[in-house]
């Protein structure tokens, strides 16, 4: 897929990307976790002011990622092959975390997100851009059919809304979305500071 990641998807999930890291809203020497960089869509839309890692398990996506980050001179981000599941990051390491179009895919949706919380310093963010199951017909009709195929590609199109909140909590969560009707919203976690 990595070939054809950025002609079949680029349009739809770059705006989203964009509207994520302004909500994330990165300040000069922030340190940021991009969980599942893939091809590097999100990357050159982090200010230059802060130190990004862009982490993904696959060395294909990861391939057309660097040669993203070298043709566009992107001086301040580093990629390394990493699986979602088991960040090797110390706990609280970053101040930001964003992953997008992940939580479909992981092995192990409950260590995903546990690690996106570990990762995260306390007062720091957490976001995530996910497809979610659709709940209206003939949307919800159509979906439950074809998971048996989307499942079989490694696709999980089963995920709530209501499970990213809930997994990302302890914290402030808040749901944007860039249409009325939007099956890829952007949740935003705004982890408590210690007292």
């Amino acid at each position: 897929m990595a070939r054809l990641y950025d002609p079949l998807f680029r349009l739809v999930f770059e705006p989203r990307h964009r509207l994520a890291i302004r909500l994330l809203a990165p300040r000069p020497g922030d340190r940021v976790l991009d969980v599942g960089v893939g091809t590097g869509i999100s990357l050159s839309h982090y200010p230059k002011s802060t130190y990004v890692v862009g982490v993904d398990l696959s060395e294909a996506m990861l391939g057309v990622a660097a040669r993203k980050v070298r043709r566009r001179g992107i001086g301040h981000v580093s990629l390394c092959r990493m699986d979602a599941c088991r960040l090797a990051f110390p706990a609280g390491a970053f101040d930001l975390v964003l992953s997008a179009f992940v939580a479909s895919v992981v092995s192990d949706r409950a260590g995903f997100f546990h690690q996106l919380k570990r990762v995260c310093r306390p007062g720091g963010t957490i976001c995530v851009i996910n497809h979610v199951h659709f709940h209206a017909q003939p949307l919800a009709w159509l979906e439950e059919h074809v998971q048996p195929l989307t499942r079989r590609l490694g696709w999980h199109a089963d995920l709530s809304l209501e499970e990213i909140v809930e997994s990302l909590r302890p914290g402030e969560v808040t749901v944007d979305a860039l249409w009325p009707i939007e099956p890829w919203p952007i949740v935003i976690c705004r982890r408590s500071a210690p007292p």
